[in-house]
């Protein structure tokens, strides 16, 4: 229990004219004293009543949605219970919300008067700015006597989660772009074309009997089944390297970390859209968290990894964890046709060693692509050294990947007064 400052200045005002009356003998001033003396002790013994009903009640938390796409609206209720036979006649409640969701109101701060054994719904709406999990985890209550004598303070916790989805983008890649990106020219496939053999794969049960090549069983002992030029189907994995610093580069809605994460959600819906496998790595903490066959559910796919992605935060490991990730999928890296590793120059010049860089090269031999969004770099290293970071780079992968692919598409949000945000 704490006494207010209104609290404070009644008792003071009460004692004062107490020894104003006693002073001077009034009669009057001695009979106000008491009245004041007597309406705090009346607060007093009401407040006690009021800290015997705290913990009676009861809130809870409901939002409704689970997940959203980022800057959209979720509008969330708050139900405060009061399961005591006396009143709460003034009680602030002041939510607190995570770093990066904004609320409408702009201050979720509510004084509300609950009456007995009933309950009382607060709802207002909040705005997700970056995608990733937000975890609404705590409010504070604070109870006072009807006048604001005394005040007791709570903080309650229970918790919600709310996923959050980069937005989506269409890319202006060409079809040709995407065959030369995936090494389907370099491989003599095609996304149509005569079905010609392309390709000798193992024999999985969802597969054509009439593929098995009975012939290479009997020699092998081992079910095996043919792929054709016309059905070859491109076999994506998709690096998602995501760095803490990265949502502190712009500002929301339009930091690097979103723009990055906007272009991967992107490309892989292009990828499946041209009917490509994908399977996904995003490093997001100490090692990869992964989704195989994204082209099932590609919306299920980007949930599942913004599930895992705790919003604000990004990976703490070397690139070359993504070595990993092939063993957490279940494949084996001749599996795939290419390797995109989608990254920036200012996480290449941070965090990126040669030695990282070439071991990825090396396990993914010619299929290694580094895919870089459009972003404002200039802004944060000179021209002249980004273009010599990148010529670099584009080196070293050529010389033994598939090379680099800088993106043409502004993938920032425009808010309504015709700026970025």
């Amino acid at each position: 229990m704490t006494i207010t400052i209104a609290g404070l200045a009644h008792i003071v005002s009460a004692m004062v004219i107490l020894i104003y009356s006693l002073a001077y003998q009034n009669p009057i001033t001695l009979s106000i004293s008491v009245a004041l003396i007597l309406l705090f002790y009346y607060e007093y013994r009401t407040f006690a009543d009021i800290r015997r009903c705290i913990e009676k009640v009861r809130v809870r938390r409901f939002l409704d949605r689970k997940f959203v796409e980022e800057l959209g609206e979720v509008e969330q209720r708050i139900v405060i219970e009061n399961n005591c036979g006396s009143p709460l006649p003034k009680v602030t409640l002041i939510d607190i919300l995570p770093k990066f969701l904004s609320s409408k109101p702009s201050k979720p701060i509510f004084n509300i008067v609950i009456p007995p054994k009933k309950g009382i719904e607060i709802s207002y709406k909040i705005q997700p700015l970056v995608p990733g999990v937000h975890d609404i985890q705590s409010l504070v209550m604070v109870f006072y006597d009807t006048l604001g004598y005394f005040s007791e303070k709570v903080m309650v916790d229970y918790r919600e989660s709310l996923v959050v989805l980069p937005l989506s983008a269409r890319l202006s890649i060409s079809l040709q772009s995407l065959q030369r990106l995936i090494g389907l020219a370099i491989k003599g496939k095609s996304i149509g074309g005569a079905y010609d053999l392309a390709n000798i794969r193992d024999y999985t049960p969802s597969d054509d009997a009439r593929k098995i090549l009975w012939k290479a069983y009997a020699r092998t002992g081992k079910l095996v089944v043919r792929e054709d030029y016309g059905e070859s189907i491109a076999k994506i994995l998709v690096l998602i390297d995501l760095r803490k610093y990265m949502w502190d580069i712009g500002s929301p809605p339009n930091t690097l970390a979103q723009i990055q994460l906007r272009y991967a959600r992107s490309l892989i819906e292009y990828l499946v859209k041209n009917r490509c496998v994908v399977d996904i790595a995003l490093c997001s903490g100490l090692v990869p968290k992964v989704v195989r066959n994204a082209e099932r559910d590609v919306m299920g796919a980007i949930y599942n990894l913004m599930s895992v992605l705790p919003a604000g935060e990004g990976c703490s490991s070397p690139i070359s964890v993504f070595i990993d990730s092939v063993k957490h999928l279940d494949r084996t890296y001749e599996f795939y046709d290419a390797v995109i590793l989608i990254t920036n120059p200012i996480t290449i010049a941070i965090d990126y060693t040669l030695e990282d860089l070439e071991s990825l090269l090396e396990v993914f031999i010619s299929k290694l692509v580094i895919a870089i969004p459009r972003f404002n770099y200039e802004s944060l290293m000179s021209e002249q050294n980004l273009r010599l970071l990148l010529k670099i780079i584009s080196s070293i992968v050529e010389s033994s990947g598939l090379g680099t692919e800088i993106s043409n598409d502004d993938l920032k949000i425009i808010t309504p007064r015709g700026g970025s945000r």
